[in-house]
């Protein structure tokens, strides 16, 4: 009786072990799903923030200056939200907002925008924007 007990404890963390060897990957791809979603959206986000300060102030803000002027909340600066860093670059007249992954398991692609406020992608973050590499992302 103590041998079958045995076999269907052995049997029973076998299933266990083979359960979790499907559910974990499929998880880990959720979640990076889930960031980039988050990381379009925030983007989309800083988009806005750039549009609404250029049209009060005549220029696009950084990061700091668009959390001044109470169009982001200071999360952007604070550290990574869903697994990306955000920045932005200005010269005035234009600017780049950037998501990039803080590593390959937060992330696949980078995400920027530009005063044109298409959201786009890259695979390679130091393509964009220069050669804007990355097809628009439609949602």
């Amino acid at each position: 009786m103590a041998l079958v007990g045995l076999i269907l404890g052995y049997i029973s963390m076998a299933l266990l072990m083979v359960a979790l060897t499907i559910a974990i990957p499929s998880y880990r791809n959720s979640q990076k799903v889930a960031n980039e979603s988050a990381a379009v959206r925030n983007v989309r986000t800083i988009t806005v923030a750039e549009e609404n300060f250029q049209s009060s102030n005549g220029r696009y803000g950084d990061l700091q200056a668009l959390i001044s002027a109470r169009l982001l909340d200071a999360s952007f600066i604070e550290g990574p939200k869903a697994g990306y860093s955000f920045t932005i670059e200005n010269s005035g007249d234009d600017y780049t907002a950037r998501a990039t992954p803080i590593s390959p398991a937060a992330g696949r692609y980078a995400y920027f925008s530009t005063a044109d406020t298409i959201i786009r992608y890259s695979r390679e973050p130091a393509l964009a924007p220069s050669g804007k590499a990355g097809e628009s992302v439609v949602e």
